[in-house]
């Protein structure tokens, strides 16, 4: 199983990643350190390819995380609104479903306007809206479908919390970050064409139209949630009833049931078309993406989709006989395109599920189909169905319950609740899914081509829904169904996917038990020879070293800014809590300023996780390109290219393929150690006509933990500051870095009123020709920050203020 031994590597590497930033010496000394026990292990007689296969997948996800990688979490214009009435303008994605008296979709906004002003802006909606919206003559209600332009008008919010579930959290996971509710469409563009995903959720609108005619309800609400992942009709009294038996997990499309149907799929291909040839996988991969097609894709359903399709592909070749190592494939694949995916719940939801009927369910179920009374060659009768029907059923059950005893240790974790009767009822109601999915295609299907053989098919499906329907009805009213487990938390779930992996251990201990004896009494008697016991004082050394530098990388909790000392430009590094790093400009010469950068940054970091450039000035932009170009530079924010402005920069940061996000008034970009960095200027649409529309239009940077804020001005003018105050834009910092390297053209008395600094920065160079600063602006400033909070790095060098929310601490590179 080696893939399955190197995922579990690379996902202990990526959480050690993610809180700890491994300096790159660290790294080559810990690579040493396993080719040294390599040698000692192979010398002694020892196999270890496997535990040297763990440290591998440590290494890479090391290498491929790192801190920061969550964030930023937010690159958005749109929370900026959240509380006001707004109008907003995007593109439908996705199917829109009545709710009620409601319509609900998601927007892929474009533009939002709240003052009176059309803004770009980009990002997620979950869009309410009422349901009597203008009829388009082509289409049937709620009119509006995928790719469609539309304007609303309503209340613009973050997502509530609904009692224990975390709404907001749920929707976030979907990358969706604000909720338009009250909401009236003003105007819809239809869109032409749509593609491939256009037609396939014209696909899923026109099977759910199919269902609704041929099928009674509420059997029809409920195969449109399981089949079609549209949940919005169905009946409050039917959620009622799932959410008391335990079982409101199994109206959303998840891993569960793609693993479920994956495993039944495969048994009854296996069961129809025998397994001497590789034809009988194709049937459960064409059923798999083709019903997590008819569900919109859920990322959940998709992820267990590539897992799944892993483990099919690794039965046809035959290379991969273990089952974990397709598992393990999947994991990688899927880790490697995002990281970050491994904290997501519905990741983990889906990898447990499906690991659970690789692992669990389907060896069960061919144990059982091997132990189970077989039908004899040739017999008929009541008998042989009985027997057929008894090892269907007995294999459902199984991998049913493998799909649910591989994900409930997380579902205790997530939702502090453990469905008591809710696990045997889905396991009732499991084994009925693929009948009811089945069905239901058919129906809608035949409803298109053969309405009265549509009716028929709905019989069906009414008959398999009304069970489930029954199971969750009559479990719901027993009362105890639902054990509250608050107690859990992340040790015990993790102690009880060790109870299981103990268990599978034991079982299988012949593979593993003889190996093990020889590891123990090899470590036990001792190097035999002189060599091998000084290699092994060597490795301990080694090792040693590895932690110790490991150590000297690990964030403090504190955030970090240091201004470098770049001479005349300007260049501030920020070290958040989590690690996490933000370059605000990068000074002129790059050969000064980069050096300086990363002295600056943790031991083992190069990549800048996110990079603001105030405005196009070579003494603020020259070492910040240069990074661009050694795609150092993971995010980075701009000022918006002026009308006659050489764009050239611009062009080359496209070129490089660098993530560009033009800033604009009310960005916020928002960090989980509870970082903020909010943009104050420039507004939109851009200033013009000002005494320098450049500089007028530099993005002007708040930075925010807890209590403490500190302001970057870039160059902005006296006049940019008046307008920015009268656009009510919230100042007020501790930490002011003086506006235009503390020319006489900034830092105005009124501006210098609002901020109230009580620690103030200058960036300039020694002797410089330009007399930065001016002495009136360090007399003016003194009021504030008073005698001895007035810093330069002309004469101190690099400057690191650090900050934990509340308490300030100044340090110099020269006094």
């Amino acid at each position: 199983m080696p893939l399955a031994w190197l995922a579990l590597g690379v996902v202990l590497g990526l959480f050690l990643g993610s809180v700890w930033a491994v300096p790159g010496l660290a790294l080559l000394l810990l690579l040493a350190a396993v080719g040294g026990a390599w040698v000692l292990a192979r010398s002694g007689g020892l196999r270890v390819g496997l535990p040297l296969l763990v440290v591998a997948g440590v290494l890479l996800g090391v290498l491929r995380g790192g801190p920061g990688l969550l964030e930023p979490t937010a690159l958005d214009l749109l929370p900026r609104f959240h509380g006001q009435e707004v109008e907003l303008r995007g593109t439908v994605n996705g199917v829109a479903e009545l709710v009620g008296t409601q319509v609900r979709f998601r927007l892929e906004a474009e533009a939002v306007r709240g003052d009176g002003t059309w803004r770009p802006a980009t990002g997620a909606v979950q869009v309410w809206a009422d349901a009597s919206i203008q009829p388009a003559d082509d289409r049937s209600h709620p009119f509006i479908a995928h790719g469609d332009l539309v304007t609303l008008r309503g209340l613009l919010d973050a997502p509530p919390s609904i009692g224990a579930f975390d709404y907001r959290e749920h929707l976030a996971a979907r990358g969706i970050g604000s909720q338009l509710s009250r909401a009236s469409v003003t105007g819809v563009e239809p869109a032409s064409g749509g593609g491939v995903l256009g037609a396939v959720h014209a696909a899923r609108t026109r099977a759910s139209e199919a269902i609704e005619r041929h099928v009674a309800e509420p059997q029809a609400a409920l195969t449109r949630a399981l089949l079609l992942g549209l949940r919005g009709s169905v009946p409050p009294s039917v959620a009622s009833d799932f959410r008391d038996a335990g079982m409101a997990h199994l109206l959303a499309v998840s891993g569960l049931h793609v693993g479920v149907l994956l495993g039944l799929s495969l048994l009854a291909s296996a069961s129809l078309l025998g397994r001497r040839r590789g034809l009988y996988l194709a049937v459960p991969i064409v059923v798999l993406w083709v019903y997590i097609a008819l569900a919109g894709a859920p990322p959940s359903a998709v992820r267990a989709g590539a897992m799944g399709s892993a483990y099919l592909l690794a039965l046809a070749t035959g290379r991969l006989t273990a089952p974990l190592n397709a598992l393990g494939l999947a994991a990688l694949v899927l880790l490697a395109w995002s990281p970050a995916a491994l904290w997501d719940r519905s990741f983990q939801l889906s990898f447990t599920a499906m690991l659970g009927v690789i692992v669990m369910g389907l060896p069960l179920a061919r144990w059982a189909q091997g132990n189970l009374p077989s039908v004899g060659r040739g017999e008929a009768g009541m008998r042989a169905l009985s027997l057929r029907g008894a090892r269907s059923v007995a294999a459902a059950l199984l991998v049913s319950a493998g799909a649910v005893t591989g994900s409930l240790p997380l579902v205790a974790l997530n939702f502090h609740q453990v469905p008591l009767l809710g696990i045997p009822a889905t396991l009732i109601a499991l084994p009925l899914l693929p009948l009811l999915l089945v069905a239901g295609v058919l129906t809608a299907a035949l409803g298109v081509v053969a309405p009265p053989l549509a009716d028929a098919a709905g019989l069906v499906v009414a008959g398999a829904g009304g069970l489930v329907l029954l199971d969750a009805a009559v479990v719901s009213r027993i009362p105890g169904g639902v054990a509250q487990v608050d107690f859990v938390t992340a040790p015990w779930a993790w102690a009880a996917y060790a109870a299981m992996f103990a268990v599978l251990a034991l079982l299988h201990r012949g593979r593993w038990a003889g190996a093990a004896r020889g590891l123990a009494t090899a470590l036990w008697r001792g190097p035999r020879r002189r060599a091998d016991a000084w290699g092994l004082v060597a490795l301990i050394a080694v090792l040693a070293g590895t932690l110790w530098l490991a150590a000297a990388g690990r964030p403090d909790g504190l955030l970090h800014v240091s201004f470098l000392d770049v001479g005349q430009g300007d260049a501030t590094l920020i070290i958040t809590p989590d690690g996490a790093s933000v370059l605000i400009d990068g000074g002129g010469d790059p050969r000064v300023a980069i050096p300086l950068i990363d002295a600056a940054l943790p031991p083992g970091r190069q990549r800048i996780d996110v990079a603001f450039l105030t405005h196009p000035h070579r003494d603020h932009m020259d070492g910040l390109l240069e990074l661009a170009r050694r795609g150092r530079i993971g995010r980075l924010v701009v000022p918006p290219v002026l009308p006659g402005e050489d764009d050239g920069w611009r062009r080359e940061l496209d070129a490089l393929g660098v993530s560009v996000h033009e800033g604009v008034e009310g960005m916020v970009v928002e960090f989980t150690d509870g970082v903020t960095v909010e943009v104050l200027n420039p507004p939109s649409p851009p200033l013009v006509g000002t005494a320098s529309d450049v500089d007028n239009n530099g993005l002007v940077l708040r930075v925010r933990l807890g209590e403490a804020a500190l302001l970057f001005t870039g160059d902005l003018f006296e006049g940019g500051e008046r307008l920015m105050l009268e656009r009510g834009a919230d100042v007020g910092a501790a930490v002011l870095k003086l506006g235009h390297h503390g020319s006489e053209t900034s830092t105005g008395a009124a501006f210098l009123e609002a901020v109230a600094p009580s620690i103030a920065v200058v960036s300039a160079g020694a002797e410089n020709t330009l007399g930065h600063p001016s002495a009136l602006v360090i007399e003016r400033v003194g009021g504030y920050a008073g005698e001895g909070r007035i810093f330069e790095t002309a004469r101190q060098g690099t400057i690191e203020v650090t900050t934990d929310g509340s308490t300030w601490w100044v340090a110099t590179e020269r006094d």
